[in-house]
Order: structure tokens, then C-alpha cells, then sequence
């Protein structure tokens, strides 16, 4: 099953939509969002999808949590929960080329050269300490060595 990030948000909205939670108000990207995140998980043990639509200083939405369910990873792949490890080591013998497309909606902004800005991506700090804003997507997998047994 291939989706693309906006069919999968809305495969999200119809089939649990207590896991995705838009925030238009604005928010600070030091430290604001992270806490945001963390609040719901401390007080309420939840651990949506975050859409932060208004970012102090960026005309950039930003998404986190995406992957912060093994519920939703199992609906991204379209997989029952408890066969979501053997969908993706299946997956991961068989990848499936990228397609290369003239049109649609990843071409809709194109910057180049000059106009290219990394200052105008969101400036997320997460955490007092870090040494400044950082970009990351972070999903992992591990097996465990010697008795091959995975996460």
C-alpha cells in the first residue's frame, strides 16, 4: 500500500481521530512545542499526531509524533498491529522503487539556488541544553544481537 503524508493523515482523521490534534494558536518553537507534547504525554498518557499550524517565525506548519504509535505505524503499512515487525522485514526485502513524477503536490513549492532559505524552516529547540535548533525524524527498529529478537 503506498500513501502519500496528506492521505495518510486523513486515513488518521477517519480511523482514529483522538490520535491527530491540530494546534492553530501560535506557538514558540523553543521549547513550546516539545512541552506541548510532553504535557499530553505526562498528564493524559497520550501521544498524538501534532499539527502546529501557527509557528512563531516560520510561515512552515510542523507535524511531530507522527510515528510516536505502534498503532499508526501499523496503519500506515496496513498491517493488524501484531504483524506490523514481519509487514516491515517484508518490506524491507522488497522495496519499492521511487516514482518520478513531472507534477503533483511535492512540486507545488520549488526553491533553488538563492532562494533557497534553511532559516525559514521552522528553528525547533526542544530541549534546555540543546545547542540550538535542530531538524529530525526519528524511527528505529533494533534487533537484538545475539538472540535476534527485534523492538
Amino acid at each position: 500500500m503506498t500513501q502519500d503524508l496528506r492521505s495518510y493523515l486523513d486515513l488518521v482523521k477517519r480511523k482514529k481521530p483522538d490520535d491527530l490534534v491540530i494546534v492553530s494558536r501560535e506557538v514558540n518553537p523553543a521549547y513550546e512545542m516539545t512541552a506541548v507534547s510532553a504535557k499530553l504525554d505526562r498528564e493524559s498518557r497520550r501521544r498524538p499526531i501534532l499539527v502546529f499550524e501557527n509557528v512563531r517565525g516560520t510561515t512552515f506548519p510542523v507535524l511531530t509524533n507522527l510515528h510516536a504509535s505502534r498503532s499508526r505505524l501499523a496503519l500506515a503499512m496496513g498491517a493488524p498491529p501484531d504483524e506490523m515487525l514481519r509487514t516491515y522485514l517484508r518490506a524491507m526485502e522488497r522495496p519499492i522503487p521511487p516514482k518520478v513524477v513531472s507534477t503533483g503536490p511535492v512540486k507545488d513549492v520549488v526553491r533553488k539556488g538563492s532562494d533557497v532559505d534553511l532559516y525559514a524552516l521552522p528553528q525547533i529547540v526542544h530541549h534546555q541544553g540543546d545547542g540550538g535548533p535542530y531538524i529530525t525524524a526519528a524511527i528505529s527498529f533494533a534487533r537484538d544481537p545475539e538472540d535476534d529478537i527485534w523492538n
